[in-house]
């Protein structure tokens, strides 16, 4: 799902600077976009900061949709349940606030990164690629997983709900990089960073996805974005 797509920068874009804006959406990328195309600017001049995050599920009947309601924090564990991720009638959401304004040099600006999920959208990786380089300092991981965070929004995959497996992962790709202090990557290095569980094919055949997706993604495929977070 290229959601940047080269057409949307033309000759006529510039890099100016934009006014901040606060947007409430469920489609982060989509308002990149849109707040690009408006203030004649590169997509890739964008950086927002995610100000609140509200999710919500509901359980559809007989073909009818059932009503959305909102997850407190302490309740969104229980989404980790079987009952309800192999539930064919079981959908989840969620609506975003966040401050959208022109990028600016980060630390983080050498690791020249991607995200991508396998074909059933069940599992998101974060792709580094060879020669990028980062140094450590004192924030560094808080800002790469908020870097990991923004990526997923970019894709519009879900956050903080499967996030589970990525603390597992990122405990060793932080004690390498705070070891050496600066570090190139020589190979490519891929983090798992969301897990849900496997679809399963229903009754009827139809499969049960945990994670939205309008197309399908080979199990090896990267989807390449700015490399701002």
């Amino acid at each position: 799902m290229a959601l940047f797509k080269k057409d949307n920068d033309t000759d006529e874009t510039t890099d100016r600077e934009i006014n901040p804006i606060v947007i409430r959406t469920e489609n982060v990328a989509k308002e990149l976009i849109s707040v690009a195309q408006s203030n004649n600017v590169h997509v890739s001049s964008l950086d927002f900061k995610l100000i609140h995050t509200q999710t919500y599920t509901r359980l559809n009947s007989d073909g009818k949709e059932g009503e959305w309601d909102e997850l407190a924090a302490d309740e969104i564990s229980q989404v980790h349940e079987a009952k309800f991720l192999l539930d064919a009638n079981f959908e989840m959401k969620q609506m975003y606030e966040i401050e959208i304004f022109s990028a600016t040099a980060t630390p983080l600006d050498g690791l020249d990164t991607s995200i991508g999920a396998n074909t059933a959208v069940t599992k998101a990786y974060l792709t580094i690629k060879p020669g990028s380089s980062v140094s450590y300092y004192e924030n560094f991981e808080k800002d790469f997983k908020n870097l990991i965070k923004k990526k997923k929004l970019r894709a519009n995959l879900i956050i903080e709900v499967f996030d589970d497996v990525m603390n597992e992962s990122l405990s060793k790709f932080f004690a390498k990089i705070r070891v050496a202090q600066d570090y190139t990557f020589e190979s490519k290095e891929m983090i798992l960073v969301s897990q849900s569980l496997e679809p399963v094919a229903t009754i009827d055949d139809a499969l049960v996805l945990h994670y939205e997706s309008s197309e399908e993604k080979n199990e090896n495929a990267r989807v390449d974005y700015s490399k701002r977070g």
